[in-house]
C-alpha cells in the first residue's frame, strides 16, 4: 500500500509547466523515496513529453506509480482527475490523498463523495485574496471561499507554509492545528553550484570584486519587477555593482516586455533557465532581491526562491509584507527589508547594505547556508516529521461510490 498520492489539480500549473511545483513536488518526492516513503501520483499535464523530461527521472528511480490527465477547461479537468484518481486507487490502494488547493480537493470529493483515501490538505496560499486582488467579486469570490472552507473541514489533516497561513486557517476558517512545513530546496543541489562560481561570473563578464544583485522567478506581476528594477536604476552609480535577471526558459511564461524590462534604463545580464541551471547562476550572484507588497496574498507567502536564494548562499533584499520571511532575515542578519511604495527613502539603507555585503562576502554565505538548516527549509529535516503525520491512522471511510466509464488517461506500470 502507498503512504500517499499526490493529486495535483490547478487552473494552469501542471508539473510540465511550472518550475515551482516541480521543487516543491518532485524534489520531495525523491527525499521521500529516499526515506522509504512509498508514494504515488496523480497529475494534469499540458505537455505529456515535456513531463517525462521533467519528472520521468524522478518517478522511475523511486518506482512511483502515476497517472496523468490531459489539462482541459477547469470543470473538465477536475472530472477527469476525479475519475483518474478513482483508477488509480483501484490499482494501487493508497492510505492518504495529499492536494496541493480547493480544485484538487474537489476532485478527491468528486472521487469518493462517500469515502476513500482521507484527505490532506495543504493550503499553499490565499486563493480568495487572490482572487479579491484580480477584481473577482459577489457570487464568485463566495464560491471560492465556500469552497476553501469545504476542503479545509473535510480535510483529515492540514498544512500550510507560513506562521501567517496557520493564523488565516485558524481564524478565519476555524481550523487550527496546521502543521508548517515551508517552501524547502535540497541544498545539495545548489552547494555543488559553488564550484562554478568564478568560471560563470567570468562568462557573465563580472569581476570577482563586483556585488551582483540577482532576481530569479517569474515575471507575474506581484513579483514587482518593475518597481525592483526602479531600485536597480538609482543603484547604477554605486562602483561595482551589477545586475543579473534569472527568468524561465518556459514558452508559457509572461514577457519581459510586460513588466518594463525592455524599456529599463539597467544594464542588466538577462538569462532565461531551466531549473537545473538555476542554481550554478544564483551561485554566480551575492544578493538576491524579493520584493512583495503589504497585503492578505502575502501575509501568508513563504516563496520557493527565498530559501534558494539562502541555499545558493546569498544576502536578501525582501520586504516587510513577507512576514516569516521577515523573521529569518532579522535573526539571522543576512539581508535588509524594503517597502515597495518607499524605497526611495530606502535608498541610503540599500547603499549602506551592498557595501557590507561586498566587505563581507564570505561571511554572508556563511550565515545565509546556516539559516537553511536551522530554519529547516530542506527537504531531509522534514521526512520525519512527514513519516509520523503519514503514519497517524486515518480516520475509516466507506465507499460505497459507483465507478462508471473510466475518461482517456495515461497510466504507469
Amino acid at each position: 500500500m502507498l503512504d500517499v498520492t499526490y493529486l495535483l489539480v490547478d487552473a494552469s500549473m501542471t508539473l510540465d509547466n511550472s518550475p515551482g511545483l516541480q521543487s516543491q513536488v518532485l524534489d520531495r518526492i525523491k527525499h521521500e523515496n529516499v526515506a522509504g516513503i512509498r508514494t504515488g501520483l496523480v497529475t494534469t499535464v499540458v505537455d505529456a513529453q515535456r513531463f517525462q523530461e521533467v519528472a520521468g527521472d524522478v518517478l522511475r528511480d523511486g518506482a512511483v506509480p502515476f497517472r496523468t490527465v490531459d489539462q482541459h477547461s477547469l470543470p473538465v479537468t477536475i472530472a477527469l482527475a476525479a475519475w483518474a484518481l478513482r483508477r488509480f486507487q483501484r490499482r494501487h490502494a493508497t492510505r492518504w490523498i495529499y492536494v496541493r488547493g480547493i480544485w484538487g480537493a474537489l476532485a478527491h470529493r468528486l472521487a469518493f463523495p462517500f469515502g476513500g483515501p482521507p484527505l490532506m490538505y495543504d493550503y499553499r496560499g490565499d486563493l480568495v485574496a487572490e482572487a479579491r486582488a484580480r477584481g473577482t467579486s459577489g457570487w464568485r469570490l463566495s464560491l471560492l471561499e465556500r469552497l476553501t472552507q469545504a476542503a479545509l473541514h473535510r480535510a483529515e489533516s492540514l498544512m500550510t507554509v507560513s506562521q501567517g497561513a496557520a493564523e488565516v486557517i485558524a481564524e478565519h476558517y476555524h481550523r487550527p492545528g496546521a502543521a508548517i512545513i515551508p517552501s524547502a530546496v535540497e541544498p545539495a543541489r545548489f552547494h555543488a553550484a559553488q564550484s562554478e562560481r568564478r568560471r560563470l561570473r567570468e562568462s557573465l563578464g563580472f569581476a570577482e570584486k563586483d556585488v551582483v544583485l540577482v532576481y530569479s522567478g517569474s515575471v507575474s506581476s506581484y513579483q514587482l519587477i518593475p518597481e525592483m528594477l526602479g531600485l536597480w536604476a538609482a543603484l547604477q552609480d554605486v562602483q561595482g555593482v551589477r545586475f543579473l535577471l534569472l527568468t524561465s526558459s518556459h514558452p508559457g511564461d509572461a514577457s519581459l516586455g510586460s513588466v518594463g524590462v525592455a524599456e529599463s534604463s539597467v544594464p542588466l545580464v538577462h538569462k532565461s533557465l531551466e531549473r537545473e541551471q538555476v542554481p550554478a547562476y544564483l551561485a554566480a550572484a551575492d544578493v538576491g532581491f524579493l520584493l512583495r507588497r503589504n497585503d492578505d496574498i502575502n501575509r501568508v507567502a513563504f516563496p520557493i526562491k527565498f530559501a534558494e536564494y539562502l541555499a545558493a548562499g546569498l544576502a536578501v533584499v525582501t520586504s516587510p509584507a513577507l512576514r516569516d520571511v521577515r523573521r529569518i532575515v532579522m535573526d539571522h542578519d543576512i539581508g535588509l527589508l524594503v517597502d515597495p511604495d518607499r524605497r526611495d527613502e530606502d535608498l541610503l539603507s540599500v547603499r549602506s547594505f551592498l557595501d557590507r555585503v561586498g566587505s563581507s562576502r564570505a561571511e554572508f554565505r556563511r550565515r545565509a547556508k546556516k539559516a537553511v538548516l536551522l530554519e529547516r527549509l530542506d527537504w531531509a529535516s522534514h521526512m520525519e516529521e512527514w513519516r509520523e503525520v503519514l503514519a497517524k491512522t486515518p480516520t475509516p471511510r466507506s465507499d460505497s461510490a459507483e465507478v462508471g466509464h473510466e475518461p482517456k488517461g495515461r497510466d504507469s506500470q
